[in-house]
């Protein structure tokens, strides 16, 4: 006998994407223009996107770039 699938687990809050676009303080195209390019993780809940907080929270971990100040400045 096969083992009953798992229930996939559903996030409480999933944004929609004028809701994630306010969020970064960008337009809602450049969250479409993320999701065409695969860069940002989301569900198509019938025709609609939606953006789990947990995943744009690794997307922005992701983005970040960190500056090494160890380093001295270049001088000219």
């Amino acid at each position: 006998m096969n083992p009953r699938p798992q229930t996939p687990v559903i996030p409480c809050e999933l944004w929609t994407a004028p809701q994630l676009a306010a969020y970064l303080g960008k337009p809602v195209k450049y969250v479409y223009r993320l999701t065409h390019e695969r860069r940002i993780d989301h569900y198509v809940i019938g025709r609609e996107l939606r953006f789990d907080p947990a995943h744009v929270a690794g997307f922005l971990a992701d983005a970040h770039y960190e500056i090494h100040t160890d380093e001295p400045p270049h001088v000219r």
